[in-house]
């Protein structure tokens, strides 16, 4: 009886320990790496908007030994975009933790022939937290060009850093292709694809303006509602008012600001009038999507009210 307890506690201890290995969180960094040799390397092939009138313009990606970076296969995308609207990308799924910042930087090598500045292509490159579908599920960055002023094939090292957020299930879809913004075809390479993710933290601004009834000015603040330091802030302040629509713009800088603060207030002063107001603020940092907000009211003389 004692060796049999003995046995048992020494499974139930087996079960603890393997099933805390299985279900670790993800480390704070995560490196990836894929080269296309033998495989997709587990990216999947997707498109939108390849519709022409009761068919589908042509279009693939494919492995292929035409050109390539490292080893001898890159991905050869061919869009023969005669809808002027097609997308088409590689997509790969990644388990991280729920409700978790991280930083993820997409890098790869871009072949491409487009030499001019005219007719170029747009990159897909970004990540989602839904499978993407559709052109609202995808990221747009910079055009396809690698204006070198000669009609080959030049290879680009092309690099997105992208702040991400994850939702309930910890799940992030990255993709990575092209849009084809003109009615032509074209054929790029890809290789040499580097998923670096990183668990990190960032700001998260939130902007207001005071409303109810004040006297001569209006009143701004931003707050840091994130868990990291905002760096190079700037609130910009418009106001306009009066039945000319007198417009007032100013810039408020300062170089950080910590995490779960509020910043000093930022004033226009000496505004007067009669009219409507309507007052903008937005605020920029480093590595933070610009924040908006508005108020507007009405100005009396020198007394303000905004709602």
């Amino acid at each position: 009886m004692i060796k049999t307890r003995k046995l048992l506690i020494i499974f139930i201890t087996w079960i603890f320990i393997f099933s805390g290995l299985t279900t670790c969180s993800v480390a704070d960094t995560n490196d990836n790496y894929y080269s296309f040799e033998s495989d997709m390397d587990g990216w999947d092939i997707d498109s939108t908007d390849t519709e022409l009138g009761d068919g589908e313009i042509d279009w693939h990606i494919n492995r292929s030994t035409e050109r390539a970076t490292d080893g001898d296969y890159s991905l050869e995308f061919f869009l023969a975009n005669w809808n002027g609207a097609g997308k088409i990308w590689i997509e790969k799924e990644f388990e991280l933790n729920p409700n978790t910042q991280y930083e993820i930087v997409i890098s790869y090598n871009f072949a491409t022939s487009d030499y001019g500045i005219w007719n170029l292509f747009q990159i897909i490159a970004g990540v989602s937290t839904k499978n993407p579908e559709t052109m609202d599920d995808l990221s747009f960055q910079d055009d396809t060009g690698h204006h070198q002023g000669e009609e080959d094939y030049i290879w680009l090292n092309k690099s997105y850093k992208i702040y991400f957020k994850t939702n309930d299930d910890g799940l992030a879809y990255v993709a990575i292709g092209v849009w084809g913004t003109w009615d032509y075809p074209r054929t790029y390479f890809i290789d040499e694809v580097k998923i670096n993710i990183t668990n990190k933290p960032i700001p998260i601004l939130s902007v207001t303006i005071k409303d109810g009834i004040c006297f001569n000015k209006v009143i701004s603040n931003v707050e840091n509602m994130g868990d990291a330091v905002a760096n190079n802030v700037t609130l910009s302040l418009s106001v306009v008012y009066g039945f000319q629509n007198h417009r007032e713009e100013y810039d408020f800088e300062f170089d950080v600001l910590e995490p779960s603060i509020v910043s000093k207030s930022f004033i226009i002063k000496r505004l007067h009038g009669f009219g409507k107001i309507t007052v903008t603020a937005k605020v920029y940092a480093d590595y933070v999507k610009t924040v908006e907000t508005s108020a507007s009211g009405w100005i009396i003389g020198r007394v303000i009210i905004l709602i």
